[in-house]
C-alpha cells in the first residue's frame, strides 16, 4: 500500500514503510522496481494514527 501511496502522499508513504520496518530508500519506493514477495521481518512501531479523526464540533 505504501508503494501506490507514494506518488500521492511521500511523507505519509515513508512513514508506513518506517513503522512496519521496511527499508524505504528512493530506489524501494519506485514501483518499477517492487517486490511483490512479502515484507521483510521486523518489529512494528506504534505510534499514534497517520490520518486521526477530525470531530466536528456540534
Amino acid at each position: 500500500m505504501a508503494l501506490t501511496l507514494y506518488p500521492v502522499i511521500p511523507g505519509t508513504a515513508i512513514e508506513i514503510l518506517r513503522r512496519l520496518g521496511q527499508p524505504h530508500e528512493l530506489a524501494d519506493l519506485l514501483f518499477e522496481q517492487a517486490r511483490w514477495d512479502g515484507l521483510a521481518a521486523a518489529d512494528v512501531v506504534a505510534a499514534p494514527s497517520l490520518f486521526p479523526r477530525i470531530e466536528a464540533k456540534a
